[in-house]
């Protein structure tokens, strides 16, 4: 549901042994996406989500300039 109606993709996700999850993103072509602040409350956002599961330890979204203003 978080990327329902989203100006960003979930391309793939990659979870291994250690708990790091790494999730790579792609911006939807023909969508607008706020300043810095709706940037840096998405990414927490999704960070906070995916740290909710005990197996998961670090999240990496990538590209890193997919949740830059």
């Amino acid at each position: 549901l978080l990327f329902e109606k989203s100006a960003f993709g979930l391309v793939d996700t990659k979870l291994d042994n250690d708990g790091n999850l790494t999730l790579t993103l792609q911006r939807v072509p023909g969508t607008a996406f706020g300043g810095s602040a709706a940037v840096e409350q998405t990414r927490l956002s999704i960070e906070k989500t995916a740290l909710q599961f005990s197996q998961i330890k670090k999240v990496t979204i990538l590209p890193e300039e997919v949740l830059q203003p």
